[in-house]
């Protein structure tokens, strides 16, 4: 787990709470200032719909390409919104200059389809438990639901 991880976990669980202080403030900025990014306007962001907003978006950037964003989704209770339809992707190459660091993206493509995602409220949170590992239990485990 990072450092960035607690900040964030923290300051959405006080979000989600409804006790949102100064705390709340101050780990978001912790993340985004690390980062290069401006802190929090807390003018803009000053209630609990905002900031649960603010928080689901840094998660999505701070935690970009390491996997984990469907967990996110999940506990957030929007997987069914936001993991149905169809997917798309492109393809392109990058090179980074190694002098400046500067990243260019090259022969981008147009989008192509990958496939049609169907998340099912109920039981998608979950997977099935390999039906080997349910028999070696002698009876201790049973299938999760709507598998």
């Amino acid at each position: 787990m990072r450092y960035a991880e607690m900040l964030l976990l923290n300051a959405e669980a006080k979000i989600e709470s409804n006790k949102i202080d100064n705390s709340v403030y101050e780990h978001l900025n912790a993340v985004r200032v690390r980062a290069g990014m401006p802190k929090v306007n807390e003018a803009v962001y000053s209630n609990q719909t905002k900031l649960r907003e603010l928080v689901r978006r840094e998660f999505r950037v701070e935690f970009a390409g390491e996997g984990r964003r469907r967990f996110d989704i999940i506990r957030w209770g929007i997987a069914d919104v936001v993991m149905n339809g169809a997917v798309y992707g492109s393809l392109s190459k990058g090179s980074v200059n190694s002098q400046t660091g500067e990243v260019t993206f090259t022969n981008l493509t147009d989008r192509f389809f990958v496939e049609n995602r169907i998340f099912t409220k109920g039981k998608n949170e979950l997977w099935p438990i390999p039906q080997v590992v349910i028999d070696n239990s002698k009876g201790t485990l049973s299938q999760n639901p709507n598998y």
